[in-house]
């Protein structure tokens, strides 16, 4: 396939959730969502996630529709989430059930309802569908993520740098020697370097290696596969890790790791070693460097070079995709109603 442009082109920044590509983000693991309702700001809203009675995850808006608390402050009764403040009710479908000040003979109006987002549970998280008839569209893992049902471990961060740059970050073989330069004595020299991609997976891989080194062994070979917008798998002498990455808002981005060994008995201790590992020696140097670049995020200030091409295709794909977001009748809607 002909080698992406490596011409300067804006990107521009996220300023609604309107304007972010249409697929489904991965919001938490599902094991963090127990008997007690969870608060997150995902896509630049806040959003409660409860489970109903027959353990099914639903995701809402977290602003109560009577005077505005927070939803995630208040507990689960019965499968229902109920504020807080003042005891309202609200079912899964976001219907209100009960307000106690009222009695039980009342019957609220249809705008005492939650706003209630497509939901998926699956690969061992909780997914949040964002745009219209995202619930035909499939979701973005690749043929070999794991399930996340056995020998996984996982982490959530959330860091204060724009989701196109810590996209960057984690698709970014060559930077390996120097921001983790204490522990990782490897070559710069990036060669070979291999981009491919088939629909909205690309492929990637890479030797890094030293000048004079060979190119076919030795030196540390990286093999990964992001399936967008922002699932990435990386394969590493038996350990599968899997970045989920997902925006907060225009400025903050989610991101959960996961490894998973399946081993028997051990396999999950190796697992939880290689997070250990992670959160310690790899993602504090990945963040200071991504953070030290600021909050914003613009192409068109960034000189690229070849051995950056794997992600030039994520920004062209987040391009397409970002027009079509602001071309949708979705978003015309609501604009509508904010006027």
């Amino acid at each position: 396939m002909p080698k992406p442009t490596l011409a300067r082109r804006a990107l521009p920044v996220v300023r609604s959730e309107e304007e972010y590509p249409f697929a489904w983000y991965a919001i938490m693991p599902s094991s963090a969502l127990r008997r007690r309702p969870r608060g997150v700001r995902r896509l630049g809203r806040d959003l409660v996630a409860f489970r109903r009675a027959d353990g099914a995850a639903v995701i809402a808006d977290a602003r109560c529709p009577h005077r505005g608390a927070d939803l995630a402050a208040g507990r689960v009764v019965n499968g229902e989430l109920t504020c807080r403040y003042h005891g309202f009710r609200f079912r899964g479908d976001g219907s209100c059930a009960a307000v106690p000040c009222e009695g039980e003979g009342y019957r609220p109006s249809s705008r005492m309802s939650l706003s209630t987002f497509p939901t998926r549970e699956a690969y061992g998280f909780v997914w949040l569908g964002h745009g219209p008839d995202v619930e035909s569209l499939p979701l973005p893992v690749t043929d070999d993520t794991p399930d996340g049902t056995r020998g996984s471990v996982v982490a959530e961060l959330t860091w204060d740098a724009p989701y196109p740059r810590v996209i960057e970050g984690q698709m970014d073989i060559h930077h390996f020697p120097f921001a983790h330069r204490p522990f990782a004595r490897v070559g710069t020299r990036l060669d070979p370097f291999e981009v491919d991609q088939e629909g909205d997976v690309i492929s990637f891989s890479g030797r890094l290696r030293k000048e004079d080194g060979p190119r076919d062994r030795g030196g540390l070979f990286m093999s990964m596969k992001l399936r967008f917008p922002g699932t990435l798998v990386a394969k590493l002498s038996g350990v599968v890790l899997t970045a989920f990455v997902t925006p907060v808002d225009a400025t903050r981005t989610y991101l959960a790791f996961r490894y998973t060994h399946t081993w028997p008995l051990v396999g999950k201790l190796i697992a939880w070693l290689a997070v250990v590992s992670e959160l310690q020696l790899i993602q504090p140097d990945d963040e200071a460097m991504l953070v030290s670049a600021g909050p914003d995020f613009d192409a068109s200030e960034n000189c690229y070079v070849p051995s950056d091409r794997a992600f030039l295709l994520w920004h062209k794909e987040w391009r397409s995709r970002e027009r079509a977001a602001l071309r949708s009748p979705q978003r015309s809607r609501s604009q509508s109603r904010q006027v």
